[in-house]
């Protein structure tokens, strides 16, 4: 009974597809987590941070051939 989860566990896909399953697993999971909000961030902290990785952020950006700008503009729901 001690192998049980690692015996079961090839099995986790193929248990998912049944309705049941999917709830108990939800529920245990809903159980086991508790939302709380996000505490500001430091506007400081967030300057800093920026400057530190704006190099590495529009980088990324031409990488990836996406506009990243939104990243670097500083956070306006936390006005400092």
């Amino acid at each position: 009974l001690i192998f049980a989860p690692r015996l079961l566990l090839p099995l986790a896909p193929f248990l998912r597809r049944f309705p049941l399953v999917r709830a108990a697993r939800t529920r245990l999971l809903n159980m086991n987590s508790e939302v709380k909000p996000r505490a500001p961030m430091d506007p400081v902290l967030r300057r800093e941070l920026l400057d530190e990785f704006r190099p590495e952020i529009e980088r990324l950006g031409r990488l990836i051939g996406r506009d990243l700008s939104a990243w670097l503009e500083p956070d306006l729901t936390n006005p400092a």
